[in-house]
């Protein structure tokens, strides 16, 4: 990151910040088959989405393990619904603060457009054939450069609106 990316983050309020939290539960249950159904019911109520399940069967043990996808600013009612299906054995919540990621990103998405709009003006402008063929290949260079950014900038709020939250349960036979 720039060091005006890190400056800039220095003045974010806490709750401005961007932040990408995930978590691992794990429980213990009576029922595996309901208390699996229960979180997908629970994940569906909360506007979550189930990213990967696994459940597994035999004479030992019953086990399922489910990773969702939760709206950020519902995880902690989540975790709290779902510890309510057993006992939970542990719970891990981890966060990861990428305010200076995300400044940072949009100064050069702002830059580059900047860059764009200034070479689109010059294209509009130019009358030889060498200018029109040097602005178009920097024309060109910025936008590749521009639509990988973007990508960027959209994947780190994903990642910031929705948390991730695995959790498994386990009845032994």
């Amino acid at each position: 990151t720039s060091d005006r990316a890190v400056a800039d983050t220095a003045t974010v309020p806490s709750a401005d910040r961007e932040v990408i939290r995930t978590g691992f539960m794990s429980m213990s249950v009576e029922d595996v088959p309901k208390a699996a159904f229960d979180v997908r019911t629970l994940v569906q109520k909360n506007k979550g989405l189930i990213a990967s399940e696994d459940t597994t069967n035999s004479e030992d043990y019953t086990y399922a393990n489910i990773t969702a996808q939760i709206p950020a600013a519902g995880l902690d009612a989540f975790i709290a619904e779902v510890s309510r299906l057993g006992t939970v054995d542990s719970l891990n919540i981890s966060a990861q603060d990428v305010t200076a990621q995300v400044v940072d990103l949009d100064a050069r998405i702002k830059a580059l457009q900047t860059s764009i709009d200034r070479l689109t003006e010059l294209l509009a402008e130019a009358q030889r054939i060498e200018d029109l063929l040097a602005i178009e290949a920097q024309l060109a260079t910025r936008q590749a450069e521009l639509d990988s950014l973007t990508a960027q900038r959209t994947y780190l709020a994903e990642q910031v609106a929705l948390s991730t939250i695995t959790m498994s349960g386990l009845l032994v036979e």
